[in-house]
């Protein structure tokens, strides 16, 4: 079939995927997750890429533009465009609902960041069809206290009662105490009410139920397991963020010694001018990790 007709089936497929979950939803706890292609004019859909918490999908649109290998951006389930789901809300049915949305477009590669990364290690836990999976500043262990601070500051404004995003970020800012630029953030992903206020771009029910989340997920054990199993044949590429404190000697201890009894399957990559959002702070270097891995 011509590229034209290939992306309609494409589609076609994916709408039947959505209509299915939507269907078994209340069966299965599923989402019909909210989709973008990364390039409207490819029908390449082998990638996935899964943003952080707060976040949506057109967060990694540039750098997955920039890795030139087509794919999907997919809203998390109570993030952007997807809808809350049913519950639990909970790490192993956020994997279940990429992974059914994602059915239809038979992805090899999975590139989660932060929160994204954690989703995609269950997603490959779940699916041998995964290849490869990219984690990007995916810290074992709780949430950062920065971010129980994100959200308690967002539960304490309520952006139904402004018209102005901008004074939404100001009061984040200054009675919230948070920094402008993730303030400004926070707000660039608001979407209009129906009584002229504003709604915030992630459901924060969803949110909290999460949380727990991040402390009580076995990290090591699952990645141990993809990457050691005899059976498998799955590789996963963690990328670190230099500057982040939230790498503990400890932590990067375990991985390398991971790493090292993994024959070739887990590769630990640092980006040293990189904070969390190591896409944001060295794309570059991020890219060039991904052009040298993942060609092979």
């Amino acid at each position: 079939p011509t590229m034209a007709t290939s992306i309609l089936m494409r589609k076609a497929a994916a709408c039947t995927v959505a209509l299915r979950i939507r269907a078994s939803g209340t069966q299965r706890c599923m989402s019909a997750l909210h989709t973008t292609p990364v390039d409207k004019f490819s029908d390449s859909a082998e990638v996935v890429f899964l943003h952080g918490l707060l976040g949506n999908g057109k967060n990694l649109k540039t750098m997955a533009a920039k890795f030139g290998a087509g794919g999907t951006l997919m809203d998390l389930r109570g993030h952007g465009q997807s809808p809350a789901g049913e519950p639990s809300h909970n790490f192993e049915n956020c994997a279940k609902d990429v992974l059914d949305t994602a059915s239809a477009l038979s992805p090899t590669t999975i590139v989660g960041h932060s929160f994204g990364g954690r989703v995609a290690l269950e997603c490959a836990v779940q699916a041998h069809t995964v290849e490869t999976t990219w984690l990007l500043d995916t810290v074992p262990g709780l949430a950062n206290e920065s971010v129980e601070k994100v959200i308690t500051a967002v539960q304490l404004v309520d952006p139904r009662n402004y018209k102005d995003r901008n004074e939404i970020a100001k009061v984040l800012q200054e009675e919230q105490q948070l920094e402008m630029g993730l303030a400004k953030w926070l707000t660039s992903s608001m979407t209009k009410t129906d009584d002229e206020g504003w709604a915030y771009g992630f459901d924060v029910n969803v949110v909290n139920d999460l949380m727990p989340e991040f402390g009580s997920q076995d990290f090591m054990g699952k990645l141990q397991h993809l990457v050691l199993s005899e059976e498998g044949q799955q590789t996963v590429h963690l990328v670190r963020g230099g500057k982040n404190i939230g790498w503990t000697v400890d932590i990067i201890s375990k991985l390398q010694d991971l790493s090292n009894r993994s024959k070739g399957r887990f590769h630990m990559h640092t980006l040293p001018k990189a904070g969390h959002w190591v896409h944001v702070d060295d794309l570059p270097g991020l890219v060039e990790l991904w052009e040298t891995y993942q060609s092979r």
